[in-house]
C-alpha cells in the first residue's frame, strides 16, 4: 500500500464517518454528502486519481449493499475482498475496512467460511471482519475443527489467539505428530504455548503435560514459553503436583510415571534462569513452592533425583529471598515478597548466615548471634541519629570530613550515586516528585546511606530521587 500523506488523514476520517452514517432509507442524502466531500478533497489537490477512483468504488459497494435485500453472503464478501486487494494500494486499509460496518446483516449468517478462509485471507482483513462482527471467533473455531491442517497454516491461527480464544484441542491432536523438527517447530511451540495460555479448561494443565509427554521435541521450547507467562506457569505446576499426588494414591514411584519428563524439563529451565540471572521471577518461585509443599508434606511422589533438584532450587531461592526480606525489615521497609517454601534446617542455616554477616564495625571480638544482632540494632539506631543530625546541621570542612571517615569505618556506605539514573524502588528511594510509581525512571539527587556493602547492606537513609521526566 502506498504511503498516506499526513494532510489526507482528516479526509480519510471524513469518508470513514460518511460510510458509517450511510442509511438505505436516505441514499440521496448520502450521495450528496459524498459528492461534496469528494469535491472539497479534490479541490485542495490532496487526492490522487487512484485515490479518487478507489473512493468511488467504495461508495458504489456501500450503496449496492444498502439496496441488497437478499443475496448470498459469500458473493457479497467475495466482492469486498476483491475490492480490498485492489484499492488498498491507494487508500488506507482502515478506511477500506470501515465499509464492513455496512455489510448486510441478513447475509452474514449465509457465509461459508471454510471457502474464504481456505483462500488464505490475510490477518488484517480477518481482524477487520472480526471488529465489524462480520466474522466471529466461533467461525474460526469451526473452521479449525473441520480443517485443522489448513487452519494451522493460515493467518486465522494468530488472529484467533490474539482474540483470546484457544485453538480446539483436536486440532493439535491432528497435527502435532507431523512437525518434530526444523523451523516449523518454533512456530508450532509458540502457537501451542499461546493457545494454552488462553485455554480456560480445568484440565488444560494435564492436557498439555500429556501432549508434551508424547512429543519430546516440543518439551523444551514450550516449557520455556510457558514459564514466561505467570498464569501458564501456575497451571503447569498445579498439574504436575496433581500428577504426583495421584501417583501416591496409585502407589507408584513417580508422578503418574509419565509426567516425570515434563517435571525434568521444567526444573532444568528454572535452573538455567537462576544460573544465568542469579534470581527468579515471582511466579517461578511460586511454582517451586507449590511443588515443594507437595513433596515436603509427603503427599506427592517424586523421583529421588527430582526431589534433590527441587530441594536444591528451593534452598538457593531461600538463600536469596530470606536475607533480602530480613534486610528490608531491619531497614524499616517491608515490601512485597514472594512465598518461599523451605525446610526448617535450611531456614535455620540462612538466618544464621545472615546474622553472622551483619555489619557491626571492625575490631569486634567473637560473640553469640543474639548479642551480635542486638549490637547491630543499637549501632543502626545511633548511625541513623547521626545521619539525621548531619542532614539538619550540615557541618563543613574538617569536622564533616572527620565524621564521614568515622562513618565509613563503621560500615556506612552511599546507597546510590548522585546524578545517576535508575528505576524507582520505594524500599530504597524517597521521591521528591509527585506521581512516581515503582519502575518509573528517576534521577538520584541525594545519595542516601546504608550499613554494609551493595545489596547486602541495611538502608539507613533512603536516596532522594526525582522523576526523570521532570529533570
Amino acid at each position: 500500500m502506498s504511503t498516506v500523506p499526513k494532510e489526507a488523514s482528516a479526509i480519510w476520517e471524513q469518508f470513514r464517518a460518511l460510510f458509517r452514517r450511510y442509511s438505505s432509507s436516505d441514499p440521496a442524502g448520502f450521495a450528496a454528502d459524498f459528492r461534496s466531500a469528494l469535491y472539497q478533497a479534490t479541490k485542495t489537490g490532496t487526492l490522487t486519481d487512484d485515490q479518487q477512483a478507489g473512493l468511488l468504488r467504495l461508495r458504489a459497494l456501500v450503496e449496492a449493499w444498502g439496496a441488497q435485500e437478499t443475496g448470498l453472503g459469500d458473493e457479497l464478501l467475495r466482492a469486498w475482498l476483491a475490492l480490498r486487494s485492489e484499492v488498498t494500494r491507494a487508500l488506507p486499509s482502515s478506511l477500506v475496512d470501515s465499509v464492513l460496518y455496512r455489510f448486510p446483516r441478513h447475509a452474514r449468517s449465509s457465509i461459508t467460511w471454510s471457502v474464504h478462509l481456505a483462500a488464505d485471507i490475510g490477518s488484517d482483513a480477518l481482524e477487520a471482519m472480526l471488529e465489524q462482527k462480520v466474522l466471529k471467533p466461533g467461525d474460526l473455531v469451526g473452521y479449525a475443527k473441520q480443517h485443522p491442517q489448513e487452519f494451522l497454516d493460515s493467518a486465522a491461527l494468530d488472529v484467533l489467539l490474539e482474540h483470546g480464544t484457544a485453538v480446539p484441542r483436536n486440532v493439535w491432536d491432528a497435527f502435532l505428530g507431523q512437525v518434530e523438527q526444523g523451523p516449523e517447530l518454533a512456530s508450532l511451540a509458540s502457537a501451542l504455548a499461546r493457545s494454552f495460555a488462553v485455554d480456560n479448561g480445568g484440565d488444560a494443565g494435564s492436557w498439555l503435560i500429556g501432549v508434551l509427554t508424547d512429543h519430546e521435541a516440543l518439551r523444551r521450547p514450550v516449557v520455556k514459553l510457558v514459564l514466561a507467562n505467570p498464569v501458564s506457569t501456575e497451571r503447569v505446576a498445579r498439574a504436575l503436583t496433581t500428577a504426583a499426588v495421584n501417583a501416591v494414591a496409585a502407589r507408584k514411584g513417580g508422578p503418574s510415571g509419565d509426567a516425570s519428563p515434563i517435571l525434568d524439563t521444567l526444573l532444568a529451565a528454572i535452573e538455567d534462569q537462576l544460573d544465568a540471572n542469579g534470581q527468579l521471577e515471582t511466579h517461578h518461585i511460586w511454582a517451586l513452592g507449590t511443588l515443594g509443599l507437595a513433596t515436603y508434606s509427603q503427599s506427592a511422589s517424586f523421583t529421588r533425583e527430582h526431589q534433590g533438584r527441587l530441594d536444591s532450587l528451593l534452598g538457593r531461592v531461600a538463600g536469596i529471598q530470606i536475607p533480602s526480606v530480613l534486610r528490608a525489615l531491619d531497614g524499616g521497609s517491608v515490601g512485597t515478597a514472594p512465598l518461599v517454601v523451605v525446610p526448617a534446617p535450611r531456614l535455620v542455616t540462612v538466618i544464621r548466615d545472615y546474622l553472622e554477616d551483619l555489619p557491626i564495625g571492625g575490631g569486634a571480638e567473637p560473640m553469640d548471634r543474639g548479642t551480635r544482632y542486638q549490637r547491630f540494632l543499637g549501632q543502626k539506631d545511633v548511625l541513623q541519629e547521626i545521619l539525621q543530625t548531619l542532614a539538619a546541621t550540615g557541618p563543613d570542612g574538617d569536622l564533616r570530613q572527620a565524621i564521614d571517615i568515622s562513618l565509613f569505618n563503621l560500615g556506612v556506605r552511599p546507597l546510590a550515586e548522585v546524578s545517576s539514573t535508575t528505576q524507582f524502588d520505594p524500599s530504597r528511594h524517597e521521591s521528591r516528585s509527585s506521581g512516581v510509581v515503582p519502575g518509573d525512571p528517576v534521577r538520584v539527587m541525594s545519595a542516601g546511606a546504608q550499613l554494609g556493602e551493595a545489596e547486602s547492606g541495611i538502608i539507613l537513609v533512603k536516596a532522594g530521587v526525582v522523576s526523570q521526566t521532570q529533570c
